[in-house]
């Protein structure tokens, strides 16, 4: 079971994790929507990602492309946490774009968990899996949480 949490911590652990990549200009990358959240355990996040509704159909050029696959991503994960876990917080979980290691073309919109032991790893929205924090190259642009 995850435990809650509040934005300070969170801003703190993602700075902390995130913090090494260089992120593009002088833009502030963060944001922050809720006060409170809810950091899923390892194993929470594995039955998320395997039985949220998202139904990926493949890339579709700019009609559905990767930061739509993340913005649904979030959405369906978000729901997932109020009706299936019960939480009353906001899913530490969240969007990113940047570059990152595991696709042909680095430039990519994808998501991103911090666990309830403060470890952090990016997700592919387009088929569930996770990837280790070195998997970003740099270059980040924003980071929606």
């Amino acid at each position: 079971m995850g435990n809650y949490s509040s934005s300070q911590t969170v801003e703190d652990a993602l700075v902390q994790q995130i913090g090494r990549f260089r992120a593009v200009g002088s833009r502030q990358i963060g944001f922050f929507a809720d006060t409170r959240f809810y950091l899923p355990s390892t194993r929470e996040v594995e039955v998320l990602l395997r039985d949220i509704p998202l139904q990926p159909t493949g890339f579709l050029g700019e009609v559905f492309d990767c930061d739509d696959y993340s913005f649904v991503m979030k959405a369906a994960t978000s729901i997932y946490a109020r009706d299936t876990l019960r939480i009353n917080a906001g899913l530490c979980f969240g969007i990113a774009w940047g570059r990152f290691g595991w696709r042909i073309d680095p430039w990519h919109s994808c998501n991103w968990v911090l666990h309830d032991d403060m470890s952090f790893s990016w997700v592919e929205p387009q088929d569930r899996r996770p990837h280790n924090p070195s998997e970003c190259l740099g270059s980040l642009t924003l980071i929606l949480v």
